[in-house]
């Protein structure tokens, strides 16, 4: 994979959801900031949902200097053995633990063309509910790219982060 070219810091694409609500479209310019563009077809994705509508996703590929997933830490989480039997109430892990598998998803993608300017993320209804698409009504996700992982969000979790003071203070909200 490509190093991720400098990304503005303001660079968030909007972008509306199929009308079966299973997948989004990522433009030419989102990926060559996400660095995907030399990716095969078929690859796959690994997501997390951070929150209701919100959702961070990388190739299942991808890898740090380190040599492991970026997202290593919480798939080591929902990876560890289950307890059998429970001896004491401090070992019972806190519920975001126990039930974190249901917010790590894998999804495939597919390119749109051989010329690989559009690709698919093919994220199910399921997901795609998860971040405000319904058959009702049409519906828009905003993604940002963060060095070679996308961020996602409902269009309910963008106004609210657009309206969080990112500064720690500083702006005096």
């Amino acid at each position: 994979m490509t190093n991720p070219t400098t990304r503005k810091y303001n660079e968030v694409f909007e972008i509306t959801v199929s009308e079966t609500g299973s997948r989004v479209r990522l433009s030419t310019s989102l990926l060559e900031m996400l660095g995907w563009t030399t990716l095969e077809n078929g690859f796959e994705c690994l997501g997390i949902f951070r929150r209701d509508g919100e959702m961070i996703c990388a190739p299942e590929g991808l890898k740090t200097q380190d040599g492991v997933h970026p997202f290593q830490s919480v798939l080591d989480i929902i990876e560890a053995p289950q307890a059998s039997t429970t001896f004491r109430l401090r070992e019972v892990p806190r519920a975001a633990t126990i039930t974190a598998g249901a917010r790590v998803i894998k999804f495939e993608t597919s390119w749109v063309s051989p010329q690989k300017k559009q690709l698919n993320l093919k994220l199910g209804v399921t997901v795609m509910s998860r971040l405000g698409w319904s058959a009702s009504s049409p519906c828009v996700v905003y993604t940002a790219p963060w060095g070679a992982i996308l961020l996602i969000m409902s269009s309910n979790r963008y106004g609210e982060v657009r309206n969080e003071d990112f500064t720690g203070g500083e702006l005096n909200l």
